[in-house]
């Protein structure tokens, strides 16, 4: 193969998006593409069928180290002889960097997704194998920064490689807008959109003491939350305790983002760690006015002010002060926020420009270049 993708899960994620992403697109363009997921998942696996993309689980247990996956990786990377071996996250990145140097004339790069990928332990792991990697990249700039101060990654071999959204899947729809409205009964709610894991990383929490304190204030709102996780429960028993629970809608899992990104009329994270986020990227690329917490690469899609705002995190006020004053703006002004923010996408962000970077660099590392550029 040209290209193997190494990646811990296939579970839905930003992440995990951006590795599919990928791997089609470099498929439609004649290379030779599979993927390795270290623990089974079936979230993609329909979508990647489609795409007559091979998919092979090392069918790892989550939590539960298992020496015999790395001897069935190397199996398999030997038959597969592929030219390029690039691994995304953390676990699959340090499982990858202890079998590349055994697999003849292949590169190995390993992609980090977050400005913080668990802690000093897993920095000093990056810092140990970073001379079995021939490239590190992270996903945004405040990221690679981090890591080069940490010493975790080398200078002369790490790279900035931004995620990419699809700008003809994510567009302003008017009429995916209407129908969207109407399947889900939202009538003229002005509709605050948020999509993640419901995770301790994207800290609801404090979204919902946001939602709370803005709600006081106005009451033709409601605030829809895609995505499911470990603190569903708990996000759900805060919603009643704060008596919200008729402004709130968790949707579960959803296939239809795009369409739910023109539902809405505005997009808010709080999260407390982030990469360079694929959900931003996804609802500037629709038009949307949005507000973040002041974390990963969150300030390198958000101009502060012009396509959004930035607040600081883990402070519901702040975020409840940004909601409100998206809320308070002129319909044009939020519509002139979202072409904004959708110019930023098309100029920075565009999956099929972020394809190009990638097999420039795959191309060159494989002409013997001692620096990608």
């Amino acid at each position: 193969m040209d290209v193997v993708f190494v990646v811990t899960t296939l579970n839905i994620g930003g992440a995990e998006t951006q590795v599919v992403c990928l791997a089609k697109r470099l498929h439609n363009q004649g290379y030779a593409v599979g993927i390795i997921t270290l623990i089974k998942s079936l979230d993609f696996d329909a979508e990647l069928l489609d795409a007559n993309i091979l998919v092979v689980s090392l069918n790892m247990e989550r939590g539960v180290p298992n020496p015999l996956a790395l001897l069935t990786l190397y199996k398999l990377l030997c038959k597969w002889k592929p030219n390029i071996i690039h691994s995304h996250m953390f676990h699959a990145n340090m499982i990858t960097r202890l079998i590349s140097p055994f697999i003849d004339k292949t590169k190995n790069i390993s992609t980090i997704h977050s400005i913080n990928e668990g802690g000093t332990f897993r920095e000093i792991l990056y810092r140990i194998t970073d001379k079995l990697c021939d490239l590190t990249t992270n996903v945004c700039k405040a990221g690679l920064e981090r890591y080069r101060i940490l010493k975790a990654i080398s200078d002369n071999k790490a790279l900035t490689i931004a995620n990419g959204v699809d700008t003809d899947l994510f567009i302003n729809d008017k009429n995916m807008r209407y129908n969207k409205r109407n399947e889900l009964d939202i009538d003229d709610k002005f509709v605050w959109l948020a999509v993640g894991s419901l995770c301790k990383e994207k800290d609801y929490s404090t979204m919902l003491h946001a939602y709370s304190i803005y709600s006081r204030k106005q009451t033709n709102s409601i605030l829809l939350i895609v995505g499911r996780g470990p603190l569903e429960q708990d996000l759900k028993n805060l919603v009643k305790s704060l008596g919200i629970e008729n402004d709130v809608h968790f949707l579960g899992l959803r296939r239809d983002v795009s369409g739910l990104m023109n539902a809405a009329d505005a997009y808010v994270m709080s999260s407390c760690c982030e990469g360079l986020a694929m959900v931003l990227l996804e609802a500037c690329s629709s038009g949307l006015p949005v507000i973040a917490t002041d974390v990963g690469g969150n300030k390198e899609i958000i101009d502060d002010g012009c396509n959004g705002f930035i607040v600081a995190p883990y402070d519901p006020n702040a975020l409840s002060k940004g909601m409100l004053k998206i809320y308070n703006l002129q319909l044009s002004e939020r519509t002139n926020m979202g072409m904004l923010g959708r110019k930023i996408i098309l100029q920075k962000y565009n999956i099929e420009n972020i394809v190009k970077q990638w097999i420039s660099i795959y191309t060159e590392m494989l002409a013997g270049a001692s620096e990608p550029v």
